[in-house]
């Protein structure tokens, strides 16, 4: 096996032979991946390594095994590993199955971090609102925003009341602007927005 890694260019950084050995090696060697097989010759099996390494140490599993029977592969599915290959294989279909667990690994990452970057931006999102809202409440200022692509309005306290309105008396849609436009200015400001929704430039 070392053989067959090496000459597809890998570095084989260690080997064990039972349980123990095999999870206090990944933890100190921290290898990109694990080549693994299920039966150690007693003691911890490798599917048990799968396990304690869970929440660990995150490397790619890939078991090598003559076993094959249900309630094995359902212990592997359950242990995150990302291949599993029966004895005896080709060494092309291993490398192949190498590539592959390495490339889910990456695409794994890669899907964490985009997914904790949201997060972040959501919770920056969220104190900008409310420092933003704190800011309005401070300086007396009604606010009124009305966003003509998707209908949405948000309002605040302090805009109800100045138009006279209790918070729960006004509709949250684009009348409660619409009604404040002097009469005189309400049909150019009803073509400026038509002429936006057509794509047109208001004039």
């Amino acid at each position: 096996l070392k053989d067959h890694l090496r000459s597809m260019g890998y570095e084989v950084c260690g080997h064990a032979a039972r349980g123990e050995a095999a999870l206090r090696a990944i933890l100190e060697l921290r290898p990109d991946l694990v080549l693994m097989d299920i039966n150690l010759g007693g003691g911890m099996t490798g599917l048990d390594v799968a396990e304690r390494l869970r929440g660990v140490f995150d490397v790619p599993l890939l078991f090598i095994t003559a076993y094959s029977d249900g309630e094995i592969t359902e212990r592997v599915g359950r242990s995150g590993s990302f291949g599993y290959l029966v004895k005896p294989f080709e060494p092309r279909v291993l490398g192949a199955n190498i590539e592959l667990a390495l490339a889910r690994h990456s695409a794994t990452i890669a899907l964490r971090a985009s997914e904790e970057r949201f997060r972040e931006l959501s919770e920056q999102l969220r104190q900008s609102q409310e420092r933003y809202e704190l800011a309005l409440e401070g300086a007396d200022l009604g606010a009124w925003d009305w966003n003509i692509q998707t209908g949405a309005v948000i309002f605040n306290s302090r805009w109800a009341e100045m138009r006279g309105f209790a918070l729960d008396e006004v509709e949250p849609h684009v009348n409660a602007w619409i009604s404040g436009v002097h009469p005189d200015d309400l049909p150019r400001v009803q073509r400026v927005l038509t002429d936006y929704h057509d794509g047109k430039a208001p004039a």
